[in-house]
């Protein structure tokens, strides 16, 4: 993260350089180190977490912050390109577009994918090349190099929110890079031989609509935005970390969730979210501003926000027909003194920690943080401006995709014998409210089929209260460690939706 001063001969001071973020088991470690670009786009890392190589989109640096050999100039042509990359060495208003996956079977070589976006007019862009270049980390005594670039997979009007997930047959990947207008996606399938295959995925369009934006202080400035802006500018996609969802963020459409098959790379729309109504600036009449989101490592919870508010939707299958969310958070007008802007709400990262890093839309030293996703509600635990970091950072975080998903088990493409090595437990398919097993020696399960949240409390066979209240999340199997109780029957109390308390009776047995 971070970005140099762009002072010639000054890269890096206290306040501006590159920052690294490790996560070691529990612990966040901040380093900082010379950084000579405006930010990084992207990063790779080997299998133990050590930097392989970052790029600004446009140059390639080495783990030793130099320029890969034959990684200056990755992207060609376009105006806004070459005068961006040649100023800054980083085209600062593509945010959320690089990919860096390895390629399958290779274990030395990457495929980094960038888009390229080419000024129209003085206002407006489009983003019109998905470039990508190859890294073999086996050159230079592990240093590596660049051994083809400008290789181009796309070639199209492209929207700036690109996310990738394993196919189904836990080898290869899928890249999903949407059009610029309404809902029709590319996507890319990388194998062992690259990019094999471009699909374009096209779904029933969204309402057209016109959006005119208003400036209340003069001269009072009105003007039709183009559709295409409105709809590619500062948004975001992602995958659920068990691959079985994809959402996005975005202006024009506020939030979509799509059924994804990692076997076929089918779409199905599931539901639409309206962008939430408190979003407005005040000094100028735009409905919507920078949005992000994430999903919850359980796949269970999607978190999105539009620049000022947090919000929780609970994909629980009841819930998608309802399209209810709640608001976990909203913007407190904390500020850094430097930077005099309210941090806000923009791009939003799953952490190895099982947290959700969320950066703000402007230049700042603070990361927002959700500290338990996995819990409904306020109970997720969202703090504000809650990571200080060294050196200021602008908006962005590396992207990575969950690269601890494996095959879909079973499944018509699951031919190629890779399994998860930890696979998950599977789930019970129960219809009912559930404890098992009984009897049990230390660890029991409890299962509520309901998705709306139950409560349990427990009893020994002297009427005593051992545990109160304990709440239940819907459609997860919550484990209880009973290894220190004492031998014996316990009569567990569940209230789960509006019915009547549900009583049972357990033997604990070591």
């Amino acid at each position: 993260m971070g970005y140099a001063t762009l002072i010639p001969n000054e890269p890096n001071n206290v306040d501006f350089g590159g920052m690294s973020l490790k996560f070691d088991e529990n612990e966040l470690i901040i380093t900082q180190f010379d950084m000579f670009t405006l930010a990084a786009t992207g990063c790779a890392n080997d299998e133990n977490g050590e930097t392989q190589f970052y790029t600004s989109g446009c140059t390639v640096y080495n783990k030793n912050d130099e320029v890969m050999e034959n990684g200056d100039n990755i992207i060609i042509g376009g105006e806004n390109a070459e005068n961006r990359c040649a100023k800054y060495d980083a085209i600062e208003n593509l945010l959320s577009s690089t990919v860096i996956l390895p390629l399958p079977n290779h274990p030395d070589t990457y495929l980094n994918f960038q888009l390229r976006l080419e000024e129209t007019t003085d206002t407006t862009y489009v983003m019109d090349k998905y470039f990508y270049s190859v890294v073999d980390m086996s050159k230079n005594n592990g240093l590596g190099k660049v051994v083809e670039k400008h290789l181009i997979a796309l070639e199209d009007s492209l929207h700036d929110a690109v996310a990738a997930v394993r196919h189904g047959n836990g080898r290869d990947w899928w890249v999903v890079v949407p059009r610029g207008v309404n809902r029709q996606f590319w996507e890319l399938l990388i194998t062992p031989e690259g990019v094999k295959d471009k699909i374009l995925r096209t779904l029933a369009p969204q309402d057209k609509f016109n959006i005119t934006y208003k400036f209340v202080d003069p001269p009072f400035t009105e003007f039709l935005y183009p559709e295409y802006m409105y709809e590619c500018f500062a948004g975001q996609a992602t995958f659920s970390p068990d691959g079985t969802k994809y959402a996005r963020i975005g202006f024009g459409y506020g939030v979509e969730i799509y059924d994804f098959d990692r076997c076929t790379g089918d779409m199905v729309l599931r539901r639409t979210i309206p962008m939430p109504p408190d979003s407005i600036y005040e000094r100028v009449n735009l409905p919507v501003q920078v949005s992000g989101l994430s999903f919850s490592p359980n796949s269970r919870f999607l978190y999105f926000n539009n620049n000022h508010g947090m919000f929780q939707f609970d994909l629980c299958a009841e819930n998608l027909e309802k399209g209810d969310y709640v608001k976990v958070g909203y913007i407190d007008d904390f500020y850094d003194p430097l930077f005099p802007v309210p941090l806000n709400f923009f791009q939003m990262r799953n952490t190895p920690q099982g947290e959700i890093f969320c950066t703000p839309g402007n230049s700042s030293k603070y990361i927002h943080v959700i500290h338990a996703p996995n819990e409904p509600g306020l109970k997720c635990d969202f703090r504000q401006h809650d990571i200080h970091l060294p050196r200021f950072n602008y908006v962005m975080g590396n992207y990575f995709p969950n690269f601890n998903l494996y095959d879909v088990k079973d499944s018509p493409c699951d031919t190629l014998g890779i399994d998860d090595p930890n696979p998950p437990e599977p789930q019970p398919e129960l219809l009912k409210f559930t404890i098992y097993p009984n009897p049990v020696n230390r660890e029991l399960k409890i299962f509520n089929p309901l998705c709306d949240e139950s409560s349990i409390s427990v009893f020994n066979m002297l009427g005593q209260q051992i545990l109160k209240d304990k709440m239940i999340i819907g459609k997860e199997v919550v484990r209880l460690d009973v290894s220190a109780w004492a031998a014996g029957t316990y009569v567990f109390v569940t209230n789960v939706g509006d019915g009547k308390p549900i009583v049972q009776k357990v033997v604990v047995a070591h």
